[in-house]
């Protein structure tokens, strides 16, 4: 048996002594090398022989209020720098130090928290509690997560990497903080109620709460300027914005629209599909108005029209438009 393996089934034998419940982890995935383990989940003692045939540098630990540990634990995984700098800010609204709890550095560089479960907690759901969004990221574009930029609590049913565990990517070995560690505190502090109080994140939809327009008048002819209100008009050419826009001179990367009804685009006055392999821009079908996803610049349906140099005002487009889809 190699040096890692005796120092990961020290280490797991240590964690077993502090009332915790490891497992042996794959050396190739982030996962137990046990061919059944989620019965270990919900109080059911690990075997005595998984740890006297331990054959793996990895330890996982099972986590979360119904886990057969007698030290039942919740952790807070910080996967990336951003995550890290938003969790210091969290800390600071909170008023809360990082005293007496574990914390490790992980094979990525992200950080894991240690906390032990509160009395009285009876459920900790997992789930993400700070993340960046990727509106054409995840399968067939239709908005995911940004990997490795996210802050995620780990609670029931879940389980947690933990050092001296080598990192099946990188290679860097999983850390205890000098101070923070199981050698100089034998058990992590609670979890604080603002903490779990967090809500967790669920992927973004766009919504559009606006009252409800009043009935529409039909009007007579070509009347002048700012005789069409914007909302109307838009309302008048629902699904023929995209046509429109596209008659102005907008260059789509794709005519069908992700779940959330965004279509990728070239920004106008600085894109062009010729010149640029990726579109920045993303137009939204329901409301017609433009978002460039590198300077966060939004503009309105009509305000496309000047962009692309069509009408000299946003009114010309608004009146031409109102003549052709209202009369």
């Amino acid at each position: 048996m190699s040096l890692d393996y005796l120092r990961a089934q020290r280490c797991a034998n240590a964690y077993r002594q502090l009332g915790l419940c490891p497992l042996p982890s794959r050396m190739d995935d982030k996962r137990p090398m046990l061919p059944k383990y989620v019965q270990f989940y919900d109080g059911v003692p690990v075997p005595e022989e998984v740890y006297q045939t331990w054959k793996t540098t990895n330890i996982q630990i099972v986590i979360g209020t119904q886990s057969p540990a007698i030290t039942k634990l919740i952790v807070v995984d910080l996967d990336g720098p951003e995550a890290i700098e938003q969790w210091a800010t969290l800390c600071s609204l909170h008023n809360f130090r990082e005293n007496g709890i574990w914390k490790s550095t992980t094979g990525s560089g992200g950080q894991h928290l240690y906390f032990t479960t509160p009395p009285g907690l009876t459920s900790c759901t997992s789930g993400v509690l700070w993340a960046l969004w990727d509106v054409w990221g995840g399968k067939n574009r239709q908005g995911s997560w940004v990997p490795h930029k996210e802050i995620r609590i780990l609670g029931d049913r879940s389980l947690v990497v933990a050092p001296p565990s080598i990192h099946v990517i990188t290679g860097e070995r999983y850390r205890f903080h000098e101070e923070l560690n199981p050698t100089k505190i034998s058990k992590p502090g609670p979890a604080p109620t603002w903490l779990l109080e967090l809500p967790l994140l669920e992927a973004p939809r766009m919504t559009v709460d606006e009252p409800p327009l009043p009935p529409r008048q039909k009007l007579q002819g070509y009347l002048g300027y700012r005789q069409y209100r914007h909302r109307d008009v838009v309302e008048a050419m629902q699904g023929r914005l995209l046509d429109q826009a596209k008659q102005w001179g907008l260059r789509t990367l794709t005519d069908r629209p992700n779940l959330s009804g965004w279509v990728p685009c070239y920004v106008p006055g600085r894109e062009h599909p010729k010149q640029s392999k990726s579109a920045s821009g993303s137009f939204y079908l329901p409301r017609g108005y433009l978002k460039d996803m590198t300077s966060g610049e939004t503009m309105t349906f009509f305000d496309i029209a000047v962009r692309l140099g069509v009408f000299f005002r946003w009114q010309d487009a608004c009146n031409d438009c109102g003549q052709k889809f209202i009369g």
